[in-house]
């Protein structure tokens, strides 16, 4: 599948990059590249129901702590227009167990909303946090920390297992 851009700027900054993906890739193992029919992998809808069925579609089960994965993973591959972003909100504000936290900031020194949920998906305990910028809505972090168990991993708890910073895009 080409790679999408919604600005001009987009585009520039992946072509200085090399362009990656610009090129078909033969894999050889079982993840493959994107199956195009895959409705994961279409344009995000815009509505709050089309949204939320996206950020559920291939998830076993559909707690908050699956949307919260399934957010940022979608910010992966996807950049979103103002109205999907918005959808995407809403999504996330009205999940069971998800918490307003305020303004916080996030390990790039920015400050935006938070959102988290307490889980255990994924097989230990941990708080899933989301930061997304006040004026866009557009995604700035995803932290994950260990809250009581750290399971086989050579950790004390709290710990932080997961930090992603999204530092462009939209």
């Amino acid at each position: 599948m080409a790679p999408r851009f919604r600005t001009a700027e987009q585009r520039r900054i992946w072509e200085e990059g090399g362009s990656p993906g610009s090129e078909a890739q033969e894999q050889s193992d079982s993840t493959g590249p994107a199956d195009p029919a895959d409705p994961r992998h279409r344009e995000p809808p815009s509505g709050v129901a089309g949204m939320e069925r996206r950020l559920r579609a291939g998830h076993e089960t559909h707690g908050a702590g699956e949307l919260f994965d399934s957010v940022a993973e979608r910010h992966i591959d996807n950049s979103f227009s103002p109205r999907q972003r918005a959808a995407l909100l809403r999504v996330v504000g009205a999940a069971r167990g998800v918490e307003y936290r305020g303004v916080m900031t996030d390990r790039a020194g920015r400050s935006g909303e938070a959102f988290s949920v307490a889980t255990a998906y994924g097989g230990l305990p941990k708080v899933q946090t989301l930061v997304f910028d006040p004026r866009t809505g557009t995604l700035l972090s995803d932290d994950e920390q260990l809250t009581s168990d750290a399971g086989a991993l050579n950790v004390r708890v709290p710990a932080v297992v997961l930090s992603i910073d999204y530092l462009e895009g939209g």
